[in-house]
């Protein structure tokens, strides 16, 4: 089954609902179709089963951190841009790194 690629769609992925709002907004102003999650299980099933454009998630998820997610995501459509976001940047830094030379 092929499923449409929607025109300017941004899945965002934030377990908090403040700034899931905040770049909700900001996105729809610039006239994005945004869909939403606050976990990154139900991201990962919004980006299979509703391709859009981009990705932008938060490292630091309840579930599964921002890196697991992109793994999975990228299993199904490796060519899905992504953006991990995070605010603990020191600490965040050594996870992605982790990841960008497993994937080597």
């Amino acid at each position: 089954m092929v499923i449409p690629i929607k025109t300017r769609c941004i899945l965002v992925i934030d377990d908090q609902p403040e700034i899931l709002n905040y770049i909700e907004l900001n996105l729809l102003k610039e006239g994005f179709e945004i869909l939403k999650a606050e976990t990154g299980e139900k991201g990962v099933d919004l980006a299979v089963n509703n391709q859009g454009n981009l990705v932008l998630t938060d490292l630091r998820l309840p579930d599964l951190d921002g890196v697991e997610v992109m793994r999975q995501i990228h299993t199904h459509i490796p060519q899905l841009p992504t953006i991990i976001m995070s605010v603990d940047r020191m600490q965040d830094l050594s996870s992605i790194e982790h990841f960008l030379n497993s994937s080597e």
